[in-house]
């Protein structure tokens, strides 16, 4: 049996030598935390606060009026199919020789105005 522990590199609590004193915790600890869809009374639970001070907490002004972001359930894959790749180049050299692009039509529209003109 495997047991997984996952060790944060910048925690949002600060870990203080004595348990009396005030907990310190980071604005980007909080801003992390909204960003991963923590509500605020998940907020009081994580670090164990009251609502009166989780209320306070939100008075900072880098964290007034955040909210938690909803995370969305996405059933698709995403694919970017416009970038050219070297598959993607190899067609292109499969292309019909008489087919015009968009510069050669121009380029025979005009002459042939200026046959009709002349």
């Amino acid at each position: 049996m495997a047991i997984e522990a996952n060790i944060q590199q910048n925690p949002t609590v600060a870990q203080n030598a004595t348990t009396d004193g005030p907990i310190v915790i980071s604005v980007t600890g909080i801003i992390g935390d909204l960003n991963e869809g923590i509500d605020r009374d998940g907020i009081a639970t994580k670090y164990g606060l009251t609502k009166a001070e989780v209320t306070e907490l939100f008075k900072h002004p880098k964290l007034a009026g955040l909210r938690a972001r909803k995370k969305i359930a996405v059933r698709f894959t995403l694919v970017d199919d416009t970038i050219i790749t070297k598959s993607n180049a190899n067609d292109l050299d499969n292309v019909d020789p008489n087919q015009l692009d968009l510069m050669e039509a121009i380029a025979d529209h005009q002459t042939a105005t200026e046959a009709i003109s002349n």
